[in-house]
Protein backbone atom coordinates (compact mmCIF):
# COMPACT_ATOMS: atom_id res chain seq x y z
CA UNK A 1 0.00 0.00 0.00
CA UNK A 2 3.15 2.03 0.97
CA UNK A 3 4.34 1.96 -2.35
CA UNK A 4 0.38 2.66 -4.23
CA UNK A 5 0.54 5.90 -1.66
CA UNK A 6 3.37 7.48 -4.14
CA UNK A 7 2.46 5.78 -7.45
CA UNK A 8 2.89 8.10 -10.41
CA UNK A 9 -0.01 10.01 -10.54
CA UNK A 10 0.53 13.98 -11.86
CA UNK A 11 -2.13 16.42 -12.47
CA UNK A 12 -2.72 17.64 -15.73
CA UNK A 13 -1.18 21.02 -17.66
CA UNK A 14 -3.13 23.91 -16.36
CA UNK A 15 -2.11 26.89 -18.86
CA UNK A 16 -2.14 30.60 -17.25
CA UNK A 17 -3.95 32.27 -20.43
CA UNK A 18 -7.22 30.89 -21.62
CA UNK A 19 -6.27 27.55 -24.25
CA UNK A 20 -7.76 26.90 -27.34
CA UNK A 21 -10.87 24.71 -27.05
CA UNK A 22 -7.72 21.69 -28.64
CA UNK A 23 -6.15 21.86 -25.66
CA UNK A 24 -8.81 21.37 -23.38
CA UNK A 25 -7.35 18.33 -21.96
CA UNK A 26 -4.73 20.10 -20.70
CA UNK A 27 -6.00 21.64 -17.88
CA UNK A 28 -4.55 20.65 -14.31
CA UNK A 29 -6.25 19.62 -10.89
CA UNK A 30 -5.77 21.45 -7.85
CA UNK A 31 -3.08 20.15 -5.47
CA UNK A 32 -5.64 18.58 -3.18
CA UNK A 33 -7.67 16.72 -5.29
CA UNK A 34 -4.63 15.59 -7.03
CA UNK A 35 -3.45 14.25 -3.56
CA UNK A 36 -6.81 12.43 -2.79
CA UNK A 37 -6.63 11.12 -6.75
CA UNK A 38 -3.22 9.40 -6.24
CA UNK A 39 -4.69 7.88 -2.71
CA UNK A 40 -7.89 6.76 -4.77
CA UNK A 41 -5.20 4.82 -7.29
CA UNK A 42 -4.11 2.86 -4.43
CA UNK A 43 -7.27 0.85 -4.66
CA UNK A 44 -7.87 -1.11 -8.11
CA UNK A 45 -7.02 -3.59 -10.28
CA UNK A 46 -2.88 -3.93 -10.99
CA UNK A 47 -1.61 -6.17 -14.08
CA UNK A 48 1.56 -7.23 -14.60
CA UNK A 49 3.12 -9.72 -17.27
CA UNK A 50 4.92 -12.72 -16.75
CA UNK A 51 7.01 -14.89 -19.61
CA UNK A 52 7.83 -18.16 -19.00
CA UNK A 53 8.61 -21.56 -21.08
CA UNK A 54 10.47 -20.70 -23.70
CA UNK A 55 11.15 -22.89 -27.17
CA UNK A 56 11.88 -23.07 -30.44
CA UNK A 57 9.73 -25.32 -33.14
CA UNK A 58 9.70 -25.91 -36.68
CA UNK A 59 6.04 -25.54 -37.74
CA UNK A 60 4.44 -25.72 -41.25
CA UNK A 61 1.25 -23.30 -41.22
CA UNK A 62 -1.01 -24.23 -44.27
CA UNK A 63 -3.39 -21.80 -45.86
CA UNK A 64 -6.57 -21.22 -43.88
CA UNK A 65 -5.31 -22.05 -41.56
CA UNK A 66 -6.52 -20.67 -38.07
CA UNK A 67 -3.34 -18.99 -37.70
CA UNK A 68 -3.57 -16.97 -41.25
CA UNK A 69 -6.90 -16.51 -40.83
CA UNK A 70 -6.03 -14.38 -37.51
CA UNK A 71 -3.58 -12.37 -39.44
CA UNK A 72 -0.93 -13.59 -36.92
CA UNK A 73 1.70 -15.43 -39.65
CA UNK A 74 1.84 -16.56 -43.61
CA UNK A 75 1.38 -19.81 -44.86
CA UNK A 76 4.73 -21.88 -45.12
CA UNK A 77 7.56 -22.77 -43.29
CA UNK A 78 8.42 -21.25 -40.47
CA UNK A 79 10.84 -21.73 -37.58
CA UNK A 80 8.94 -20.11 -34.23
CA UNK A 81 9.53 -19.42 -30.46
CA UNK A 82 6.87 -20.06 -28.37
CA UNK A 83 6.39 -19.19 -24.62
CA UNK A 84 3.56 -18.68 -21.89
CA UNK A 85 2.07 -15.10 -21.55
CA UNK A 86 0.76 -14.33 -17.69
CA UNK A 87 -1.39 -11.17 -16.97
CA UNK A 88 -1.81 -11.63 -13.68
CA UNK A 89 -3.22 -9.27 -11.00
CA UNK A 90 -1.83 -8.33 -8.20
CA UNK A 91 -4.38 -5.16 -7.37
CA UNK A 92 -6.59 -5.18 -4.54
CA UNK A 93 -9.54 -5.02 -6.86
CA UNK A 94 -10.82 -7.37 -9.41
CA UNK A 95 -10.56 -6.19 -13.06
CA UNK A 96 -13.73 -6.50 -14.73
CA UNK A 97 -13.93 -6.63 -18.24
CA UNK A 98 -17.86 -7.94 -18.94
CA UNK A 99 -19.41 -9.21 -21.83
CA UNK A 100 -18.16 -9.02 -25.48
CA UNK A 101 -21.64 -7.82 -26.42
CA UNK A 102 -21.90 -5.07 -24.23
CA UNK A 103 -18.16 -3.28 -25.32
CA UNK A 104 -18.16 -5.08 -29.60
CA UNK A 105 -15.66 -2.00 -30.27
CA UNK A 106 -13.61 -3.53 -27.85
CA UNK A 107 -13.47 -7.38 -29.17
CA UNK A 108 -13.05 -9.13 -32.35
CA UNK A 109 -14.09 -13.50 -33.02
CA UNK A 110 -10.90 -15.48 -33.26
CA UNK A 111 -11.01 -18.15 -35.77
CA UNK A 112 -7.89 -19.84 -33.44
CA UNK A 113 -9.94 -19.91 -30.12
CA UNK A 114 -13.41 -20.05 -30.93
CA UNK A 115 -14.02 -17.20 -28.82
CA UNK A 116 -14.01 -13.20 -28.36
CA UNK A 117 -10.33 -11.49 -27.65
CA UNK A 118 -9.70 -8.27 -26.41
CA UNK A 119 -8.15 -6.26 -29.67
CA UNK A 120 -4.47 -5.44 -29.10
CA UNK A 121 -4.33 -6.13 -25.59
CA UNK A 122 -0.73 -7.67 -25.68
CA UNK A 123 2.01 -7.13 -27.11
CA UNK A 124 5.63 -8.56 -27.46
CA UNK A 125 8.88 -7.80 -29.68
CA UNK A 126 12.40 -9.24 -29.96
CA UNK A 127 15.57 -6.98 -29.58
CA UNK A 128 18.94 -7.83 -29.84
CA UNK A 129 20.94 -6.43 -26.99
CA UNK A 130 21.52 -3.19 -28.76
CA UNK A 131 18.53 -2.56 -28.17
CA UNK A 132 17.78 -2.87 -32.46
CA UNK A 133 14.87 -4.71 -33.43
CA UNK A 134 15.12 -8.28 -34.78
CA UNK A 135 11.37 -9.43 -34.80
CA UNK A 136 8.43 -6.28 -35.34
CA UNK A 137 5.65 -5.96 -32.40
CA UNK A 138 3.04 -8.08 -32.31
CA UNK A 139 -0.04 -7.13 -31.01
CA UNK A 140 -1.77 -10.09 -29.72
CA UNK A 141 -5.82 -9.85 -28.89
CA UNK A 142 -6.40 -11.65 -25.69
CA UNK A 143 -9.74 -13.26 -23.67
CA UNK A 144 -9.32 -12.65 -20.17
CA UNK A 145 -9.84 -15.09 -17.49
CA UNK A 146 -9.27 -17.11 -14.54
CA UNK A 147 -7.18 -19.69 -15.02
CA UNK A 148 -4.29 -19.69 -12.51
CA UNK A 149 -4.37 -18.56 -8.94
CA UNK A 150 -0.64 -17.37 -7.92
CA UNK A 151 -1.32 -15.59 -4.84
CA UNK A 152 -2.52 -18.86 -2.29
CA UNK A 153 -3.20 -15.73 0.53
CA UNK A 154 -5.76 -14.08 -2.39
CA UNK A 155 -9.76 -13.43 -1.04
CA UNK A 156 -12.56 -15.46 -2.01
CA UNK A 157 -13.37 -14.95 -5.71
CA UNK A 158 -16.71 -12.84 -6.07
CA UNK A 159 -16.90 -14.07 -9.90
CA UNK A 160 -15.36 -16.95 -12.44
CA UNK A 161 -14.20 -14.69 -15.19
CA UNK A 162 -14.44 -16.75 -18.61
CA UNK A 163 -14.09 -16.16 -22.53
CA UNK A 164 -17.81 -15.10 -22.03
CA UNK A 165 -17.92 -12.52 -19.34
CA UNK A 166 -14.03 -11.52 -19.07
CA UNK A 167 -12.18 -10.48 -16.21
CA UNK A 168 -8.87 -11.47 -13.74
CA UNK A 169 -9.59 -12.06 -9.86
CA UNK A 170 -7.35 -10.50 -7.31
CA UNK A 171 -4.42 -12.49 -6.90
CA UNK A 172 -5.26 -15.08 -10.42
CA UNK A 173 -3.78 -14.87 -14.17
CA UNK A 174 -4.93 -15.35 -17.28
CA UNK A 175 -2.55 -17.71 -19.37
CA UNK A 176 -2.27 -18.04 -22.65
CA UNK A 177 -0.08 -21.41 -22.55
CA UNK A 178 2.52 -21.51 -25.26
CA UNK A 179 1.41 -24.50 -27.43
CA UNK A 180 -1.79 -22.18 -28.41
CA UNK A 181 -2.37 -20.85 -31.33
CA UNK A 182 -0.89 -17.86 -32.42
CA UNK A 183 1.22 -17.88 -28.66
CA UNK A 184 4.57 -17.04 -30.69
CA UNK A 185 7.05 -14.97 -32.58
CA UNK A 186 7.90 -15.83 -35.72
CA UNK A 187 12.24 -15.87 -35.88
CA UNK A 188 13.19 -17.11 -39.50
CA UNK A 189 16.40 -15.93 -40.14
CA UNK A 190 17.04 -15.25 -36.60
CA UNK A 191 20.62 -16.21 -35.84
CA UNK A 192 21.11 -17.83 -33.00
CA UNK A 193 22.71 -15.70 -29.98
CA UNK A 194 21.65 -13.57 -27.48
CA UNK A 195 18.00 -11.15 -27.22
CA UNK A 196 15.72 -9.54 -25.57
CA UNK A 197 12.27 -10.10 -25.59
CA UNK A 198 9.73 -7.19 -24.44
CA UNK A 199 6.02 -8.04 -23.54
CA UNK A 200 3.44 -5.65 -22.38
CA UNK A 201 0.12 -6.37 -21.08
CA UNK A 202 -2.65 -3.97 -21.68
CA UNK A 203 -0.91 -1.87 -23.83
CA UNK A 204 -2.96 0.47 -24.93
CA UNK A 205 -4.20 1.02 -21.04
CA UNK A 206 -7.54 0.21 -22.10
CA UNK A 207 -8.67 -1.44 -19.25
CA UNK A 208 -8.33 0.75 -15.91
CA UNK A 209 -5.42 0.23 -13.41
CA UNK A 210 -3.58 1.83 -10.72
CA UNK A 211 -0.58 1.94 -12.10
CA UNK A 212 0.63 1.47 -16.05
CA UNK A 213 4.52 1.49 -15.20
CA UNK A 214 4.69 -2.22 -14.53
CA UNK A 215 2.85 -3.71 -17.33
CA UNK A 216 6.18 -4.02 -19.21
CA UNK A 217 8.44 -7.00 -18.42
CA UNK A 218 12.22 -7.46 -20.17
CA UNK A 219 13.84 -10.78 -20.45
CA UNK A 220 17.44 -11.52 -21.86
CA UNK A 221 17.42 -14.80 -23.73
CA UNK A 222 19.70 -16.77 -25.08
CA UNK A 223 18.79 -18.63 -28.52
CA UNK A 224 20.15 -21.89 -29.47
CA UNK A 225 19.01 -24.12 -31.99
CA UNK A 226 15.48 -24.79 -30.72
CA UNK A 227 16.39 -24.42 -26.39
CA UNK A 228 15.99 -21.09 -25.21
CA UNK A 229 17.20 -20.55 -22.06
CA UNK A 230 16.84 -16.94 -19.63
CA UNK A 231 19.36 -14.75 -18.76
CA UNK A 232 20.03 -12.16 -15.98
CA UNK A 233 18.11 -8.97 -16.86
CA UNK A 234 19.38 -5.40 -15.95
CA UNK A 235 17.13 -2.86 -14.59
CA UNK A 236 17.54 -0.43 -18.16
CA UNK A 237 16.68 -3.15 -20.52
CA UNK A 238 18.43 -1.65 -23.36
CA UNK A 239 21.53 0.38 -24.16
CA UNK A 240 22.43 3.62 -23.98
CA UNK A 241 24.20 5.20 -26.90
CA UNK A 242 24.66 8.70 -24.96
CA UNK A 243 24.65 10.88 -22.01
CA UNK A 244 21.51 10.66 -20.09
CA UNK A 245 19.75 13.84 -18.41
CA UNK A 246 18.06 13.57 -14.58
CA UNK A 247 15.48 15.79 -12.89
CA UNK A 248 13.69 15.51 -9.55
CA UNK A 249 9.93 15.79 -8.82
CA UNK A 250 8.76 17.17 -5.83
CA UNK A 251 5.24 16.24 -6.20
CA UNK A 252 5.82 12.27 -5.69
CA UNK A 253 9.48 12.61 -3.85
CA UNK A 254 11.27 11.35 -7.49
CA UNK A 255 14.14 10.99 -9.00
CA UNK A 256 14.07 10.91 -13.06
CA UNK A 257 16.74 9.73 -15.78
CA UNK A 258 16.09 10.30 -18.99
CA UNK A 259 18.59 8.33 -22.03
CA UNK A 260 18.20 7.45 -25.82
CA UNK A 261 18.46 3.55 -26.21
CA UNK A 262 20.57 1.96 -29.15
CA UNK A 263 16.66 1.11 -30.22
CA UNK A 264 15.94 5.15 -30.59
CA UNK A 265 13.70 5.29 -28.01
CA UNK A 266 13.31 7.84 -24.75
CA UNK A 267 13.58 5.77 -21.76
CA UNK A 268 12.99 6.87 -17.79
CA UNK A 269 14.45 5.37 -15.17
CA UNK A 270 12.57 6.73 -11.76
CA UNK A 271 13.05 6.25 -8.44
CA UNK A 272 10.49 6.05 -5.23
CA UNK A 273 12.15 3.74 -3.16
CA UNK A 274 13.06 0.78 -6.22
CA UNK A 275 14.30 1.48 -9.85
CA UNK A 276 11.71 0.95 -12.71
CA UNK A 277 12.07 1.49 -16.34
CA UNK A 278 9.77 3.13 -18.56
CA UNK A 279 9.55 3.42 -22.60
CA UNK A 280 8.51 6.81 -22.94
CA UNK A 281 8.15 6.31 -26.84
CA UNK A 282 6.24 2.94 -27.01
CA UNK A 283 4.39 4.62 -24.48
CA UNK A 284 3.34 7.85 -26.72
CA UNK A 285 3.71 6.23 -29.95
CA UNK A 286 6.31 9.13 -30.37
CA UNK A 287 8.45 9.50 -33.08
CA UNK A 288 12.72 8.05 -32.98
CA UNK A 289 14.98 10.06 -31.04
CA UNK A 290 17.51 11.71 -32.79
CA UNK A 291 19.04 13.25 -29.84
CA UNK A 292 19.62 13.06 -26.37
CA UNK A 293 16.29 14.54 -24.33
CA UNK A 294 16.61 16.87 -21.76
CA UNK A 295 13.86 16.67 -19.18
CA UNK A 296 12.44 19.50 -16.79
CA UNK A 297 9.43 19.35 -14.24
CA UNK A 298 6.58 22.56 -14.06
CA UNK A 299 5.38 23.51 -10.56
CA UNK A 300 2.07 25.55 -12.45
CA UNK A 301 0.72 22.03 -12.91
CA UNK A 302 2.54 19.65 -11.27
CA UNK A 303 3.48 18.10 -14.74
CA UNK A 304 6.42 16.00 -15.91
CA UNK A 305 8.53 17.31 -19.31
CA UNK A 306 10.64 15.21 -21.60
CA UNK A 307 12.38 17.33 -24.99
CA UNK A 308 13.98 15.73 -27.70
CA UNK A 309 14.72 16.03 -31.57
CA UNK A 310 13.29 13.51 -33.63
CA UNK A 311 14.92 11.64 -36.72
CA UNK A 312 12.15 14.16 -38.42
CA UNK A 313 14.04 17.45 -37.29
CA UNK A 314 11.41 18.37 -34.94
CA UNK A 315 11.52 19.43 -31.16
CA UNK A 316 9.25 16.99 -29.81
CA UNK A 317 8.11 16.95 -26.22
CA UNK A 318 6.69 14.02 -23.96
CA UNK A 319 4.90 14.75 -21.18
CA UNK A 320 2.58 13.42 -18.03
CA UNK A 321 -1.56 13.39 -17.82
CA UNK A 322 -3.13 11.76 -14.97
CA UNK A 323 -1.13 8.59 -15.26
CA UNK A 324 0.04 8.89 -18.63
CA UNK A 325 2.65 10.31 -20.78
CA UNK A 326 1.89 11.65 -23.81
CA UNK A 327 3.81 13.77 -26.96
CA UNK A 328 3.33 16.99 -28.50
CA UNK A 329 5.51 17.77 -31.61
CA UNK A 330 6.79 21.62 -30.80
CA UNK A 331 7.75 22.40 -33.93
CA UNK A 332 4.43 21.91 -35.60
CA UNK A 333 2.25 23.39 -32.76
CA UNK A 334 4.74 26.65 -32.59
CA UNK A 335 5.32 26.69 -37.14
CA UNK A 336 8.69 26.59 -35.64
CA UNK A 337 12.19 26.19 -37.91
CA UNK A 338 13.72 22.32 -37.73
CA UNK A 339 16.41 21.67 -35.13
CA UNK A 340 19.87 20.37 -35.63
CA UNK A 341 21.03 20.33 -32.04
CA UNK A 342 19.60 18.75 -28.58
CA UNK A 343 17.00 20.96 -26.94
CA UNK A 344 17.36 22.17 -23.69
CA UNK A 345 14.08 23.10 -21.55
CA UNK A 346 13.56 25.42 -18.23
CA UNK A 347 10.40 27.14 -16.45
CA UNK A 348 10.29 30.66 -15.35
CA UNK A 349 8.38 31.13 -12.19
CA UNK A 350 7.93 35.20 -13.13
CA UNK A 351 5.09 34.75 -15.76
CA UNK A 352 4.77 30.77 -15.43
CA UNK A 353 6.13 29.83 -18.80
CA UNK A 354 7.78 26.97 -19.91
CA UNK A 355 10.57 27.43 -22.44
CA UNK A 356 12.79 24.95 -25.22
CA UNK A 357 15.57 26.08 -26.87
CA UNK A 358 17.89 24.83 -29.64
CA UNK A 359 19.96 25.28 -32.40
CA UNK A 360 18.34 25.53 -35.71
CA UNK A 361 19.54 23.80 -39.33
CA UNK A 362 20.35 27.58 -40.09
CA UNK A 363 22.84 27.88 -36.72
CA UNK A 364 19.76 29.97 -35.10
CA UNK A 365 19.52 29.90 -31.49
CA UNK A 366 15.23 29.29 -31.09
CA UNK A 367 13.42 29.81 -28.55
CA UNK A 368 9.85 27.95 -28.03
CA UNK A 369 7.74 28.73 -25.03
CA UNK A 370 4.39 27.79 -23.61
CA UNK A 371 1.53 30.29 -21.70
CA UNK A 372 -1.16 28.46 -22.98
CA UNK A 373 -0.32 27.88 -26.71
CA UNK A 374 3.13 27.52 -27.71
CA UNK A 375 4.70 30.64 -29.62
CA UNK A 376 8.43 30.26 -31.31
CA UNK A 377 11.13 33.14 -31.23
CA UNK A 378 14.84 33.08 -33.13
CA UNK A 379 16.65 34.26 -30.63
CA UNK A 380 19.78 34.89 -32.53
CA UNK A 381 17.31 37.62 -35.23
CA UNK A 382 16.40 39.26 -32.34
CA UNK A 383 19.32 40.07 -30.58
CA UNK A 384 21.93 40.25 -34.00
CA UNK A 385 24.47 37.32 -32.37
CA UNK A 386 26.79 35.07 -33.55
CA UNK A 387 25.66 32.03 -34.95
CA UNK A 388 25.58 29.16 -32.67
CA UNK A 389 27.67 25.60 -33.56
CA UNK A 390 27.28 23.89 -29.63
CA UNK A 391 24.04 23.34 -28.21
CA UNK A 392 22.24 25.72 -26.15
CA UNK A 393 20.75 25.39 -22.43
CA UNK A 394 18.87 27.99 -20.60
CA UNK A 395 18.08 28.87 -16.99
CA UNK A 396 16.79 31.41 -15.19
CA UNK A 397 17.90 33.72 -12.40
CA UNK A 398 15.87 34.92 -9.48
CA UNK A 399 17.53 37.57 -8.27
CA UNK A 400 16.70 40.08 -11.18
CA UNK A 401 13.85 38.28 -12.56
CA UNK A 402 16.27 37.10 -15.64
CA UNK A 403 16.01 34.50 -18.62
CA UNK A 404 19.35 33.36 -20.15
CA UNK A 405 20.72 31.05 -23.02
CA UNK A 406 23.84 30.34 -23.49
CA UNK A 407 25.81 28.51 -26.25
CA UNK A 408 29.26 28.38 -28.18
CA UNK A 409 29.20 30.19 -31.29
CA UNK A 410 31.53 29.28 -34.61
CA UNK A 411 34.11 31.05 -33.48
CA UNK A 412 34.58 29.25 -29.83
CA UNK A 413 33.91 31.64 -27.49
CA UNK A 414 30.93 31.10 -25.39
CA UNK A 415 27.51 33.81 -25.80
CA UNK A 416 25.00 34.48 -23.63
CA UNK A 417 21.20 35.99 -24.39
CA UNK A 418 19.32 37.09 -21.84
CA UNK A 419 15.83 38.08 -21.34
CA UNK A 420 14.45 41.25 -19.07
CA UNK A 421 11.30 42.29 -21.17
CA UNK A 422 13.71 41.94 -24.47
CA UNK A 423 16.30 40.01 -25.08
CA UNK A 424 19.78 41.16 -25.83
CA UNK A 425 23.23 39.47 -26.17
CA UNK A 426 26.38 39.36 -24.24
CA UNK A 427 30.25 37.45 -25.87
CA UNK A 428 30.76 35.95 -22.35
CA UNK A 429 34.28 35.21 -22.98
CA UNK A 430 35.17 38.36 -24.14
CA UNK A 431 33.64 40.15 -21.04
CA UNK A 432 35.74 37.49 -18.95
CA UNK A 433 38.83 37.83 -20.21
CA UNK A 434 39.07 41.61 -20.49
Amino acid sequence: MFQKLFSRRRGARKPVASPPANRAERRGRPAVEALEDRLLLASGANLITEVRNFYVTNELIAPGSHEVDDGCITPGAHRLMRFDFLTKNVGNQDLTVGRPQDHPEWFVWSESHHHYHLTKFNDFHLLDMAGREVVPGFKQAFCLEDLEQFDPHAPPRTHSYSCANQGISVGWADIYDASLPCQFLAIDGVADGDYQLVATTNARHRLPETDYTDNTVVVNLHIQGNNVTRNPTNVAGITAVDAAASYTWDQDRTQHVVYRGADRHIYELWFNGAWHRNDLTYATGAPLAASNPAGYTWNVDGTEHVVYRGVDGDIHELWLHLRDWNHNDLTVAAGAAKAASDPAGYTWDVDRTQHVVYRGTDSHVYELWFNGAWHRNDLTAATGASLAAGNPVGHTWGVDRTQHVVYRGQDGNIYELWFNGAWHRNNLTAVANS
